[in-house]
Parts: C-alpha cells; structure tokens; sequence
C-alpha cells in the first residue's frame, strides 16, 4: 500500500546463477533453474561442468530437491502445469541454430518430481519463456523460419499442456513485431496479454506492450505500447517492418512483465528512462550495437495504467539486477486433460477445404491435386557457413501503395552455418514422406508420423507446387488436429457445409509414394519408416549423369561461370583406376630424401644435400597395401617436405601417371618444380589417384617428384608410390608469358586514382620498381616468394607491367595463376576484365575470358588495383596460355559482333514506358521518343565478361529498343545473346516476341535466340527489350546489357556449361558442391563462398530469407523455372535425349524443397580429422536424447521394456519398470556399474555418455558388471 518492501534471502549462490522462479498454484513451493557453482559431495564438480537443472523449494522448510539431471545439457525457465507435471525450455534437443553456433533451445515436459522427461516441441530454433494462461494453454516464443527470412518471426505461440494443439497465437507471418518475448494472459481476458516487443540481436529486453489477438492474428495493431505520460519514461515502439534494434536499445527498456489485472502490472524496467543508443548506462558495454546492455541497471517496479502510477519495489544493481518478479499467492488454473496416447506413433490432420484463406486465393477449385508432407531434419552441429546477401525486396502485397506501387522492403541477410546447399537455398535437410490426395471438394485427412516436424506443398497436377508452408507443424501420439483451410484466419469460424465433406466420409489417407518415388530404389518405401534427407547426389545427379552429361560435359565453362579456381575442382571419385597394366617407378617404402621446417627457394626442383630415409614417414600409418611405418619423423605443427626422382622413356611421357599414396596431411605435389595436385586433410588408407598434368611438365629421362606436408591436426604420416600406364593421354601445352617475381611498377595510395591510370599511355615514371611477389604473406608455393617486403595499411595498392605478345599468342585461351590480398581489380589494355573479392592463401588459376581484339601483338598492359580491408597484404602474378584447344572456351563458336557492350539505345522507365502500348513501341525505334543512353543500365552490374554499369538507374518497369544492321550472308547464320539482365526480360526482333525469362542473372550468359525464318532482313532490323523489376535482384537492384553476335549454324563445339559431377571446393562452407548444382541453381563464387540466386535463368525456388508474409500461389517453385518449362513443352526431350515423367517430376520437386544440395548434414563435407570427430560426438549426443525420448513415451504408452531394470553405480541404486536412469557426475577409474534385469531378458541398450554411440550388449544371467579401466577414462577424457 504505502510502497515498503522487505527482502529475505531464499537461496545464496555468489558464483552461481539462480533465475526463472514459477511459484506453485498453492503458494507452497517454488520452481526454479540453478546453474551451480559447486554441486553436492564433488567438489571437483564446479561451475565449468555444471548446466542450468531445475530445482524445487519448500517455502516454509526451505529444504531444497534436485528435479532434472544431466551434463552438457541446460533446462531453465520451469512452470507449473495445472496437473502437477513442469514444462520447461531446454537444450536436450542437441541441435544448433541455423544462423549461428549456439545450442537450440526447445520445450520439454516432465513429471513433478522430474521424471519421465520427454519432448514435446520439435522446433527448428528457440522456443522460450512459456507461460501458463488460465484456460491452461502453453504460452511461448517460438522462432520460426523454414524457407523465409529469419530476422523477423519469433512470435507467440501455443499448445495444450500434453504438447497437443501447437499452432500460432500472434504473429507468425508478420515483418512486425520482431520478437515478443515474456508474454502472459491478463486476468480475466481471453485475447490480451502483456508482453515485450524486442528486435533480433539483442539481450531479452525490450518496449512493454499490450497485445490484443482480437485485432487479428498478425496485425501489427494488435500491438499497443504502454504511454506513461509524463513519467519521462521512453516506452515508443518502431513499427517500421525492419530489423527494429530500436526496440532493444536507447530509450527505457523492459522486461519480464507479470500481469495482476488489466490495469496493474510488475515488470523490470531500467533505472535510466533514458538510456543511450547504443543500450548502454554510461559504463560497462560500450560496443556501439545496441544489443547487449550488460551494464544496464534494473528495478522491479508495480505500474498502474488508470492512474499512471509507478512504484518502485526492489532496486537491482548492473551486477545484480533485479529482473524477475513472481507474486507468492495461491491461484486457479483449469487442468486440461492429457489427451496423448503415447502407445501411438502416429496422428491425423484433417483439412476442411485448402481453397479457404490467403494461401490459394484466386486458385480455382480442382488444380490442387496433392498435399506433399515434408519433414525437417536439424543440424546438431554448427561446421561451415556462407552468408545469405540481403536485399531488398518490393513485391510484397502486405506493403503496396495506394497507387499500385510496392514500398521497398530490406530482407537481412544471414549466415547459414553447416550449410544444406549454396546461398539462398533451403535452411534445413528436407524429408519427403510423400503425398496425399486433396478431395473434389478441397478436404483432405491423413495420417502422419508423430513427433516429426512437418509442412505441407500444395501440388498441381504435374506434381508442381502451388503453395508452401514456410513454417512447421508437429502432433503428439494419437492427436487429431484440423484447420479450416490454406493460411485461414485463425479467429474466424470454418464455413457451414451443407454435408459432411469427402475426406470425413472416408478413413484417413496413409501417405502414399510421392509422385517421382518409381523404380527399385522406391519399391518397398514406407513413408512412415523410409523417410530420409532429399541428396542432390543421389537423386537430381543421377539424371544428369544418365542423360545430360554426353552434351553438358564443358567443364571449363562450367568453371568460368561459377567464378571457381582450377585448384578448387576435384574428381568426385578418390580413387581413379585404369584397365591397363601399369609399370611402377617409385615403390611404397622407396627411399626419399626429406627436411621439416625451412624453406629454400626452388627446393622442388632440386636434388641432394637433404638426409634420406625409406618411407613411410610419421607416426599414423595403416600398414595397409604394403604401407608401413619405416621412419620415425614428426612435424607437429610444422612443415614437412619429400623428394625423389623417377626417370620415363620416351613413350612414357606422354602416358598417364597414377600415385598410390596415404598421406596426413594437406600434401602439395610438384614434378619437375610444377604444382600438380593439391589435396586436403588426411586419408587413413592407401589410395590410388589419377595425376593431371599439363604438357612440358614430364621430360625423357630424370623428373624430379617433390610432396609438401603441413601439419594442422595431430597425425603424420607419409608414403607414395608412381606408376605410369598404358593409357596415352592429349596433354595441354601451356606457354608462360611472364612468371612469379618478375618486374612491376607500384603505387601505395591514400586516395584513389582517377580511372585514367589503367590506360596504357598513363605515366608511371614516379612508381616504385619492385619484384613480386609484394607484402608479407606469401608462403613460397609454386615459386610465389615475398621479394618485395612492403606493408600498405592504406586502401589502394596500384600495380602494373607491361608484356609482349607474338602474332600466334593471340586468340589463345590465357590463364593467371596468382595470389592477392584483398579484392583484386584486373584491367589488360585499359579494360577492365576480372574482379575478385577476399583474399587467397595460396596461388590459385583463373581463367580469363578476353574479348578476341582485346589483346595486341607487340607490347600490352596489365594493371592490378589491389584494397586492403582486413589486415594482411600481398600480391603476385604470372600470365601464361594454353596452346591447344583442350582448354579453350567453348560456349559459343567465335561470334561475329552486331551489338557490343555499352553501346547506345533509345530507353525508358515506368511511366515513360507504360504510356506507349507493349505491341506498338517495340516494332520501331521512331514510335517512341525516348533518350538515348549507352548500356548498360541500371545499379547491379559488377563487370564481368566485359558489361559494365554505365547508365545507373532504378526501375519497375524499362524498355529498350535500338537498330540492328545484318548482311545477306549473315541471315543463315544462329544468333546470340551474350547479356545479364535483371529482371523477367522479353525479347523482340521486329516487334515479334522470340525469347522471355524469368527471373534474373547475376553475371553475363550465353542464350541462343529462336527466331522465325524470313523475320530479319538483310540491311536495318530492330531489336527491343522490356523488363520488369518484381524481386529486387541479387544486390536490391536492375540491370541491363546485351551483345549480339551470330555464328555458323550448327557449329557449337559444346554447351555452355558442364552437369557433371565434378566437385567444387567451398572453403567457407567446409564442404564441396558439384559443378552441376552450382549451374542448376546460378551459384558463383562469391569471395570465399558461393552464392546462389534464386530466380536465375534455369530455375526458380523461394529464397531462405523471403518474405515472413503468405506467398501469393505460384509465386515461387518449379512451375516457373525455365527448366521445367522447356521440358514441360518438349514432352521432357531436350536435344538427342527424353526424361521421363518422373524424372521431370523429381527435378520439380528438388526445386520446391528449395534446392537442397545435402541429404545428411556430414554429405560432402571437408572437414579436418577434428571437425569429424566433434561432428561424431554431436551427432551421438542428438541421437541419444532422441532414442531417450523416443524409450520414455514408450514406456508411458506402455509398449517399452518389459520387466524392471536395476541400475547401481558405486553403491547408488535405481530401480524403473522398462527403462532406468542413473545420474553419476564424473567417472572415474576403478568406478562399478552393475545392471540386473528380468532372467528371460538377454539383451540391454545401454549409453555412458551421450556422445558416445549407444551400444546394444547380451546379459548373461541376468546381470552385468562394468568397471571401469584406464582405456574407457581416457576415451571419455575431461567430460
């Protein structure tokens, strides 16, 4: 009343951590989380091995008992069920957030006394804070974003307290509010609650709100900020749909609110109302991004909105602040009853009519034929990342303007870690089960497997998806859950039908094969069992390889398009083998000459003054195929390096090589000083391997073979044998035009230069003089010495020589091989021709991609413009070409150029164009009046392959149109399009349509035009393009440029690209990609990682950080990608081959689920020998709380073990019907464990530690005794 308080210390832990107190519905006890700092009788058992565990108090005793156990595992945020049984948050899921490293939190339920744990939230990443609401409804925070951007949806959520009913509260498909956090029902209201709107990086802190669910289910009105007039508190919520850190930072921030009435409410508010920008209170946290505020002092003050009257109730301090607030009181809950039948492992959805709501507005009844039910699978570990771009999207309809235009909207990107696939693709590893039919009437109902987070695809006829889920639903055993229809209004009534509709007059449907599941590999699939990972490799690859690869076999394209390094792609067998005989030239165990640590200049192409020693070198051989340990040698964390020689005739030169090798690890080999292979991480075993070597490098007589070894993860180990073999091979003949270390001139700017320095009349008589390679980090590789030790901690490096050229150098295919530090510009005669962001550790190749007149005979230029960003600097380049056509550039056969790059044309946007008719102003240049500009147009060229953004400009809608001359001789010629375009391009030649694309391309492309005979005529013809701006592009912009060419009909001499498997490295992401899947979904490398993009000219999926609101029905998918198009309308024949339905349908399917490139999260990946064992544990730890959890339903369900199960641990027993469980803290040498169970019973699973596999062992007599020795302590090691 007069606003004193008294305080009384409950439970005392300095060094430990005390938080989430839920008092009991009598007021008696009081529930709480307890991170120890010292637990119980071992006093080794400290604060750095302890986890959060739920803890109960006896109020009137204080006495206080342990409820949950467990190491490496953390349950906190416990509340009281209205049937005595806890729900709680937890961390026993074992999986890691999608975007980040850390541990996913999910909902678990147990019984009071904290047995029976299971799982009742199948969730992708956090759900938090649950809440009781007084009907008995579960009240949470679940974060939420399958194929959708990640930033924005963590809204509120609930469920019945058996886990039964889980579905959307507040703000699902929403771009506000970011988060809500702390929710709670007011008393006595049934859609108000009180709760925190916060942004996405930041502490659990935010503006106070009251949240009104009869406002609909995701109006950002629904939202309504506390005033506080005149207290000087800063309570303004931002409603901008962005990131809103707003929330989070500055002003007075809030938390953990606890309702007494609609007008009455305790929280924890910030001392300061008004605290700075960057959330700090003027002390600790002063990092500048306003998400943390660890410094920030909090009180727990009592707030009355009719009287606007806040009273402070305890002070807190920035070490200690005074958060949660929980009224000791008795209080009514209805008991739900428990409606899960745990003896069941399935459930049945029921759907009314899928034509009802947004998700299938203006589909007309009867084109959704199928219901495809795909199940998620989590990652438990977090190995590799790449980065999703943001961008800015404005086809939204939840944002578009009274005018018909779109506002901008900024989708945040994000960074995928154990990626599933490229940039852009699916977040998580996608489980078909299957498909059901939708009824006539839009009704369906069908049974689906419990506990499996699963969504839903409505499918067309052809098996293309109409709509997607973009979130998840999971159903407990026995659960029968209906909806009205397709993203329906959750607070509005389903229709009145006039009859029972199909699907209830009928038995639930069983899944069945999805449409595309045919052949042997299908025949026996049950969805309820078969279900596993959707693998490009398996399932999309295979097509390729059967029916593709005979005519898209041009790898070197396929390279070029994926910005890729020659070093980066790899056979995707390890093991090459030969049908003819081979003669072998170094043995296993030959003897070597070797040296650890140093470095000499040239040393690969040396002989002597080395000690020698017979291999195998180290200390991890397998003794496997005749490869044993012969020398001791270490080169921990150093550098080892190995030579021999070996001698060829002169017909052996041009025969292939073959190494039969075990190495550990990452091995660099040269012949005769020239790198020819690279390989990382170890292998365990002897392998045989295919050399590639370019012509020049063997010679008659002597060759000299030199392996470097690095040392970065434990073992060591080294041994090789060389055989040559029958086989003749075509070697590429390369000729270097100037190599590593040789003369340049050189610039270190604090400013840049004007763009004339790349010129080559541009005057460097004031640069430096210096040897490459420049800086200080290069390592020696291939000859890439630092000769010139210079820093530039400035932004600009300038580089240039120049280079002479013969007459017969030129139309040749030309190559780098360099080594940069940071994002190198490469200009060759003024032009610029190459960019790269990042940096490379080592020498890698580039092809370069030069237009025919572009080089000279006599003398040229090369310029080099080099940034420093992020600390290192270096820079080395030699120049070399290909004097075969084995490497030559084969999208095209030469074209003879009509239009170019940058050349000039009438163009309009917007309105300027709508104003004229589409049909009319595309047949002639004098129908409109349009400026003239040079291409190319718009903000997201990058100049590559040579287009570059000479007209910068925004649009929603453009045209382009321009005149053409041709001769008579060229009218039988193909023509071409070599363009980048952005986006939704249609193509006219004298005002007739003949080429449209969907969506965008991010760097130039290859498109052969279709054109009707007698349509061009010899003299003037005209060319026009129209775009559409509907997706913002790859960087939130448009572009556009083309140039036009013609060539020999028939006279391609291979395809633009290559579907092979061969394997592509991506360093960022710690896995590789097939050089097929970076051309299926117009991945490139983008720095150190590859990004893909979405709508590219073969397909079309839903981007991973799409638009949080409804999808319009085929907005996205397989239904507008161009592939299945041009399939679709050739009756599946493309060239000499035809796919079958099912194959088309499998393709289609791949693009609804988004593109995933992995089946299993370990498919594919590069992983060092640590990475694979940390993966191993992890994957062990996710299993076992599975099967855990998977017993304990079991056993509720009455279908577990049968009999009773004895557990005693060093003179501790516990004895449990079907299953037991012992919680022993540390293990210890000469520790007993004995197990006794039921006579008739011979077998037991038993588990020591989670991350160790679970182990299936006999029992004979009924009893088993552990003790545990030496070898088990160690395998266990600290944990």
């Amino acid at each position: 009343q007069d606003g004193s308080t008294t305080e009384e210390i409950l439970l005392n832990d300095v060094n430990g951590v005390i938080r989430d107190p839920d008092v009991s519905f009598d007021g008696k006890t009081v529930l709480f989380s307890w991170k120890k700092s010292v637990a119980g009788q071992n006093s080794d058992y400290t604060l750095k091995h302890c986890d959060f565990h739920l803890y109960k108090m006896d109020l009137a005793t204080k006495a206080v008992t342990q409820l949950t156990f467990g190491q490496g595992v953390a349950d906190y945020e416990p509340k009281w069920l209205g049937n005595g049984n806890i729900v709680f948050s937890s961390t026993r899921a074992c999986q890691t957030v999608d975007c980040w490293k850390v541990p996913v939190s999910n909902l678990y339920i147990c019984d009071g006394d904290g047995n029976n744990i299971r799982r009742i939230g199948q969730d992708q990443v956090h759900t938090t804070f649950p809440t009781l609401a007084e009907d008995g409804r579960i009240l949470y925070t679940r974060w939420d974003y399958n194929d959708r951007n990640q930033m924005y949806v963590q809204g509120v959520f609930q469920m019945n307290p058996d886990g039964t009913n889980q579905t959307e509260l507040f703000g699902n498909n929403s771009n506000y509010p970011t988060t809500l956090l702390h929710t709670r029902q007011i008393h006595g209201s049934s859609t108000k609650y009180f709760t925190i709107v916060a942004g996405h990086h930041n502490r659990q802190i935010g503006r106070i709100a009251i949240l009104d669910t009869s406002k609909g289910t995701n109006n950002p009105d629904g939202i309504q900020g506390l005033t506080f007039n005149g207290l000087g508190i800063n309570n303004q919520i931002d409603k901008t749909p962005s990131q809103d850190y707003t929330n989070s930072k500055g002003g007075t921030l809030f938390k953990f609110p606890y309702p007494i009435s609609e007008n009455e409410v305790l929280y924890a508010r910030s001392n300061n109302k008004n605290l700075n920008p960057n959330g700090t209170d003027g002390g600790g946290d002063s990092d500048g991004n306003g998400r943390w505020g660890s410094d920030i002092r909090y009180n727990i003050y009592y707030y009355n909105i009719a009287t606007n009257q806040e009273v402070l109730i305890c002070n807190g301090s920035s070490e200690l602040p005074a958060s949660q607030i929980v009224p000791i009181k008795t209080r009514q809950v209805r008991n739900r009853p428990d409606t899960v039948d745990y003896s069941k492992d399935t459930a049945t959805y029921y759907v009314a009519n899928v034509y009802e709501g947004d998700g299938l507005k203006g589909i007309n009844k009867g084109e959704a034929k199928y219901l495809r039910i795909v199940a998620l699978k989590y990652r438990p570990y977090a190995l590799g990342t790449l980065q999703n771009p943001g961008y800015t999207f404005s086809d939204n309809d939840y944002y578009k303007n009274e005018d018909g235009t779109y506002q901008n909207i900024f989708y945040v990107g994000s960074d995928p870690f154990t990626p599933v696939g490229s940039s852009y693709t699916s977040w998580d590893i996608k489980m078909v089960l299957g498909i059901v039919d939708i009824e006539e009437d839009g009704s369906a109902s069908f049974k689906v497997p419990s506990d499996l987070p699963i969504f839903f695809q409505v499918l067309n006829q052809d098996g293309e998806m109409i709509q997607s889920m973009r979130s998840w639903s999971t159903l407990m055993g026995g659960e029968y859950y209906s909806c009205v229809g397709c993203h329906e209004n959750k607070t509005q009534a389903p229709n009145a039908y006039g009859s029972r509709t199909i699907a209830l007059s009928k038995k639930p449907q069983l899944i069945k094969k999805d449409l595309w599941m045919v052949g042997e590999e299908y025949e026996n699939y049950d969805p309820y069992t078969d279900y596993k990972g959707f693998s490009y490799l398996n399932e999309i690859q295979q097509i390729f390889d059967e029916s593709c690869v005979k005519c898209h076999n041009n790898l070197d394209s396929a390279i070029e398009r994926a910005n890729a390094d020659l070093e980066e792609v790899y056979n995707p067998t390890t093991t090459d083998t030969t049908t003819t005989s081979l003669t072998q030239k170094i043995s296993l165990g030959a003897t070597w000459e070797y040296k650890v640590g140093g470095l000499e200049d040239n040393w690969y192409n040396k002989k002597g003054g080395w000690s020698s020693a017979q291999a195998g070198f180290g200390n991890t051989s397998s003794g496997k195929n005749g490869s044993t340990g012969k020398t001791e040698l270490s080169w921990f964390n150093d550098t080892a390096y190995f030579r021999t020689t070996f001698n060829l005739s002169s017909s052996e030169v041009n025969k292939e090589l073959y190494l039969m090798w075990q190495y550990d690890e990452t091995p660099t080999v040269y012949i005769n000083g020239v790198q020819v292979l690279v390989r990382k991480g170890f292998i365990s075993t002897v392998k045989t391997e295919r050399l590639n070597i370019d012509g020049g490098v063997l010679k008659q007589g002597e060759n000299i073979i030199a392996v470097k070894m690095k040392n970065v993860d434990g073992g060591q180990y080294f041994d090789l044998a060389l055989y040559v073999s029958q086989e003749d091979v075509e070697r590429t003949q390369k000729t270097e035009v100037f190599g590593f270390g040789q003369s340049w001139k050189y610039l270190i700017s604090d400013t840049e230069l004007t763009s004339e320095w790349v010129n080559n009349n541009y005057n460097v008589n004031s640069w430096s003089n210096g040897q490459s390679g420049f800086g200080s980090s290069g390592d020696g590789r291939d000859g890439s010495t630092c000769k010139t030790n210079i820093s530039w901690t400035t932004k600009h490096f300038y580089a240039k020589k120049t280079f002479t050229l013969t007459k017969n150098a030129l139309g040749k295919t030309f190559y780098l091989k360099w080594q940069y530090d940071e994002n190198p510009i490469v200009y060759i005669n003024g032009k610029k021709i190459l960019t790269r962001s990042g940096y490379t550790s080592v020498p890698t190749t580039t092809k370069l991609n030069l237009n025919s007149d572009l080089l000279v005979e006599g003398e040229n230029t090369i310029a080099v413009e080099l940034s420093n960003m992020n600390g290192g600097q270096y820079f080395d380049l030699a120049l070399y070409y290909a004097t075969d056509s084995t490497l030559q550039d084969y999208y095209v056969p030469y074209l003879d150029t009509i239009i170019d790059f940058g050349s000039q044309w009438r163009f309009a946007t917007n309105e300027s164009v709508e104003k004229y008719d589409l049909n009319t102003w595309v047949q002639s240049v004098n129908n409109v009046d349009w400026w003239y500009r040079y291409g190319g147009f718009g903000v997201a060229g990058d100049a590559r392959n040579p287009s570059t953004c000479n007209w910068a400009t925004t649009w929603i809608k453009a045209g382009f149109i321009r005149e053409f001359t041709i001769s008579s001789e060229q009218l039988n010629k193909e023509f071409w399009l070599y363009w980048q375009y952005d986006e939704k391009p249609k193509v006219y030649i004298n005002g007739t349509l003949v080429l449209q694309k969907t969506g965008f391309v991010n760097k130039p492309i290859y498109t052969k035009l279709s054109i009707p005979s007698n349509l061009l005529k010899s003299g003037i013809n005209t060319i026009a393009v129209y775009l559409e701006n509907t997706n913002g592009g790859d960087n939130g912009g448009e572009y556009f440029d083309l140039k036009l060419g013609c060539a020999d009909k028939n006279a391609t001499q291979g395809k633009a690209f290559s579907l092979q498997s061969y394997l592509v490295k991506g360093d960022r992401e710690k896995m590789y990609y097939p050089i097929s899947y970076l051309m299926a979904t117009g991945s490139f490398k983008n720095g150190n990682y590859y990004c893909g993009t979405s709508m590219n000219e073969f397909t079309n999926w839903i981007s991973a950080i799409s638009q949080c609101e409804i999808l319009r029905p085929y907005q996205y998918g397989s239904h507008n990608s161009n592939v299945i198009q041009m399939l679709r309308g050739n009756s599946g024949t493309h060239g000499q081959i035809t796919l079958s339905d099912s194959d088309i349908r499998k393709i289609a399917c791949w693009i609804d689920l988004a593109c995933p490139l992995r089946g299993e999260y370990d498919e594919l990946n590069n992983w060092n020998s640590k990475e694979k064992a940390f993966a191993e544990e992890a994957q062990n730890k996710q299993d076992f709380y599975k099967e855990f959890d998977k017993v304990v339903k079991k056993n509720l369900g009455k279908k577990g073990g049968k009999g009773t199960v004895t557990v005693t641990f060093n003179g501790a027993t516990v004895s449990q019907q079907g299953y037991a469980q012992i919680n022993v803290g540390k293990y210890k040498v000469g520790d007993i464990l004995t197990i006794n169970v039921p006579s008739d019973c011979h077998y037991v699973f038993i588990n020591i530690h989670s991350r160790i596999k679970t182990n299936l062992i006999y029992v004979e007599e009924s009893t088993l005794r552990i003790t545990f020795n030496e070898r088990m302590f160690n395998s266990l090691g600290d944990s």
